[in-house]
């Protein structure tokens, strides 16, 4: 296969709205489908569609991070325990996704 990224199994998804790299995945797909007779060229583009790729999982870790400490800093007082649950589990996601760019970064 050209592309060690897009063979990979998929993470674990942080929110239920579409992200980059669903996004990503989805041009690989339609590449591989509709330009299979087009490999000189294909080869031209899944590099740069896994350096995008990368940049889409450390966005996204990015945004969700500060997103996570805005939230915990104004409900600081309220429900302690539950936000630090919410945010236990979310960092445990961000976390499959750094153990993802561990191996293809």
């Amino acid at each position: 296969m050209i592309s060690k990224i897009f063979e990979s199994t998929k993470g674990q998804a942080v929110a239920s709205t579409r992200t980059i790299c669903e996004i990503h995945r989805e041009i690989f797909d339609k590449l591989i489908i509709y330009f299979s007779d087009r490999p000189g060229g294909l080869k031209k583009v899944i590099p740069l569609l896994d350096e995008a790729f990368i940049v889409g999982v450390k966005m996204n870790k990015r945004m969700v991070e500060a997103k996570l400490n805005h939230s915990f800093e104004l409900n600081d007082r309220i429900n302690k325990d539950i936000q630090r649950q919410k945010r236990k589990e979310l960092v445990e996601a961000l976390n499959q996704n750094e153990e993802f760019l561990k191996r293809y970064a």
